[in-house]
């Protein structure tokens, strides 16, 4: 029997993310900056009108390049198709999957002030990820002192982020889950150290602060949404994957990020083109 709390191919954690996602869009289809009573109280926060679409044209993400996750996604991506061929204007390239840590709107003018605030994100993360190990050969007591902290080597923890599941947006976009797991919160506080960053530079997210991390496989955008309606297409259905909600795609290692622009050619491995990259640890 299926489970009671699911209705239509849909499930109540569904409906939240739904819920969530529905807050952060306008009317126009755009996000908006929903500038709340602590931003205006910040020192040089700048106010936006509650309601005002601002739509993003840059983005910092984490790209995924894993062969295993690609090719798990195309696996869905090719059973959605088989289904309902119209949705192929839908489909999200595997050269461009990633995981999105903000999304802003910048003036040309702010990009170099952008470049500095992925830097400085990466000068503070960077340590957070730094564990001490034992040098080969010494005792296996605990360092007390400085001049005994001599007998650690610090090595980098890699953060890796494994997607398993399915959920949707409003069905105009279905995404793999990021499973549970510690590393949930260290992307978590990843993405609020990028956001703080960013907002010393006066550089504020497009949308309300919900960081929900997914990795997006099919997406009705404002750019493809006349294409697909031409062809009755108006939204995703669930029952399309029905059977898929609950594959596991693989992990990815999360070597650093890039401040991505939404608007300006592609690169010609088909990713968006990168203002900055930085990697984690040394001489990243």
């Amino acid at each position: 029997m299926a489970d009671e709390r699911e209705v239509n191919g849909r499930t109540e954690d569904d409906d939240k993310v739904t819920e969530q996602f529905g807050k952060m869009r306008t009317a126009s289809g755009g996000l908006r900056r929903q500038t709340s009573e602590t931003d205006m109280g910040k020192k040089g926060a700048k106010v936006v009108p509650p309601g005002t679409a601002v739509l993003p044209n840059y983005t910092v993400a984490i790209r995924v390049t894993s062969d295993e996750i690609r090719r798990g996604v195309r696996k869905i991506q090719e059973a959605v198709l088989a289904h309902e061929p119209n949705l192929e204007a839908a489909i999200i390239p595997l050269s461009n999957l990633h995981v999105t840590l903000l999304m802003l709107h910048l003036r040309e003018g702010q990009v170099q002030a952008a470049k500095e605030a992925l830097r400085q994100a990466k000068a503070r993360i960077t340590p957070q990820l730094l564990q001490p190990v034992q040098k080969p050969g010494e005792n296996t007591k605990a360092a007390t002192s400085p001049r005994e902290a001599g007998r650690f080597l610090l090595q980098f923890n890699k953060v890796v982020i494994p997607f398993e599941g399915l959920g949707t947006f409003a069905d105009t976009t279905v995404f793999a889950k990021v499973a549970e797991g510690g590393h949930q919160a260290t992307l978590r506080q990843i993405a609020e150290t990028v956001r703080a960053c960013f907002a010393e530079k006066n550089l504020y997210p497009t949308d309300d602060n919900t960081f929900l991390p997914h990795l997006t496989l099919m997406k009705i955008t404002d750019n493809n949404q006349g294409k697909l309606k031409s062809k009755g297409i108006q939204r995703i259905s669930p029952s399309l994957y029905e059977g898929l909600r609950e594959r596991e795609l693989g992990s990815q290692s999360v070597e650093g990020f890039q401040l991505c622009s939404l608007r300006k050619k592609r690169q010609a491995d088909g990713y968006f083109h990168v203002e900055e990259q930085v990697k984690f640890g040394p001489g990243g």
